[in-house]
């Protein structure tokens, strides 16, 4: 992408009851679960005929590593985000969190 920005964020589509979206799914046949705790947007919980929710997901995390474990992009981010040691001490503690989400 032309813009190069620094953070960015993809997020699986979720078929939210009331939506056209949810009809479509439901009567498709097109949804996988009906826990609610799976239904968040860094989850898939639709299986379409060509497309399965698990190879969005894999899209989804592929796309972010791609993006933010660029050694380029990461040192800019630092550069841009930490400006003081106590910045960078609260990034280093946010991070096993933040590659759990990718």
């Amino acid at each position: 992408s032309s813009l190069d920005l620094d953070f960015v964020q993809y997020y699986c589509a979720i078929p939210y009851p009331g939506t056209r979206l949810y009809d479509e799914a439901v009567a498709h046949g097109w949804l996988t679960s009906d826990d609610w705790r799976r239904w968040e947007h860094n989850q898939s919980v639709l299986d379409y005929p060509h497309l399965r929710g698990a190879e969005v997901v894999r899209a989804r995390r592929g796309a972010l590593r791609r993006h933010y474990l660029s050694p380029g992009r990461a040192l800019r981010i630092l550069a841009n985000h930490v400006k003081r040691p106590a910045d960078a001490l609260a990034t280093l503690s946010r991070l096993p969190g933040f590659l759990r989400w990718m």
